[in-house]
């Protein structure tokens, strides 16, 4: 069964502004916006999408139970806990049979910016300008034939690329909410969790497990891999989001099976103890960052060339290249991780390093 789930809307805005080539230069500026939304599901990349397969089935087998506490444990018990009839989702049209595609739920499900790859807003320019040395030139303007063709004629063309990047936020974790913040560079942290010693920032309010905050009592479990800077409450009170169970409690971390995920208490039927299960609840994305995209850094990149064509006779002439890539040699800003916030910039760069290319091209 093929069938058309999936849809995109691009909002573009493009500007261009150039000056055409006059007394030896001529360059161009674009600046480009766009957001491009879809939703996935085109059969041949993301696979068919069944946005009511999330949801629970109707059935007895399938209620979630309202939790009981027993003996100071609190646990879903099915034995003796109250059923609560699951979120159902909205009806689909009329006469819409049971293995029909709804695009209305899809839509809730899944629509969202999903290609953070394409810039939302990019600045590129390039140009040409001829050097003012040699024969009529500012410079060197009384330059003899010999010296003319040593130094005269060049001309630098370049380009460059001023850009935006975005990315996503881990949405797997269902504890206490708080506002996304931007630290950026503001905020610079020390990264001892490899076992090396890094500088890194806090870019914005990632989730930072206690046992990794070195100021906080959790970090003991942890030693000496700790990040060094945040501050004690950190985990519960300014990050983004974080699992369920975040407090270490009267026994350490590694103790407590639970620590640091989204278990929940449950007593099986049967059972003399509550087990744990993970919840995990649906329809799909719809935590409350599943569709969340954070802007990251912005980024430049400049290319340059540096070239003359020497002419030989009427119909053969060799042309000189001197190709120059990241031309300021700019590290670029590499994206912060979307799950603790933290930003590196010692171990990886978002630019390749500064690259010379010389030619020569014989035309004849």
């Amino acid at each position: 069964m093929s069938q058309k789930t999936g849809w995109s809307n691009d909002n573009q805005l493009q500007v261009s502004f150039q000056k055409v080539y006059h007394r030896g230069l001529a360059w161009n500026v674009m600046y480009d916006w766009q957001k491009n939304i879809r939703v996935g599901g085109n059969w041949s990349r993301d696979g068919q999408v069944y946005p009511y397969a999330d949801f629970a089935n109707t059935g007895l087998s399938s209620y979630s139970y309202a939790p009981v506490t027993v003996n100071g444990v609190t646990s879903i018990d099915m034995n003796s806990g109250l059923p609560v009839t699951p979120a159902m989702p909205v009806a689909p049209p009329s006469g819409t049979p049971n293995w029909g595609y709804y695009k209305a739920l899809n839509r809730y499900e899944n629509y969202g910016l999903v290609d953070t790859a394409t810039p939302k807003q990019q600045l590129q320019y390039n140009y040409v300008v001829d050097l003012p040395l040699g024969r009529g030139k500012r410079f060197m303007g009384n330059a003899n034939k010999l010296v003319n063709e040593l130094v005269g004629g060049y001309q630098i063309a370049g380009d460059g690329n001023l850009y935006s990047s975005d990315f996503t936020i881990t949405s797997t974790n269902w504890g206490p909410t708080n506002k996304i913040q931007y630290y950026k560079h503001s905020k610079p942290v020390t990264d001892c969790r490899s076992g090396n010693c890094y500088r890194v920032y806090q870019w914005w309010n990632g989730y930072v497990a206690p046992t990794s905050n070195a100021a906080n009592s959790c970090s003991a479990q942890a030693g000496a891999k700790v990040l060094t800077g945040l501050s004690g409450d950190y985990a519960t009170s300014t990050a983004y989001q974080g699992p369920m169970d975040q407090v270490c409690g009267t026994t350490s971390a590694t103790n407590d099976p639970n620590y640091g995920n989204n278990n929940v208490g449950i007593l099986f039927p049967g059972a003399t103890a509550p087990g744990s299960i993970a919840y995990n609840p649906g329809p799909s994305n719809t935590n409350p960052f599943s569709h969340t995209v954070l802007n990251g850094p912005f980024n430049i990149v400049n290319d340059a060339s540096l070239f003359k064509v020497f002419p030989i006779t009427g119909k053969i002439n060799v042309r000189f290249n001197m190709d120059v890539f990241n031309v300021f040699n700019n590290q670029g800003s590499v994206a912060p991780s979307g799950s603790d916030g933290t930003q590196n910039l010692n171990t990886t760069s978002n630019n390749a390093a500064r690259q010379l290319q010389f030619t020569l091209r014989l035309t004849y």
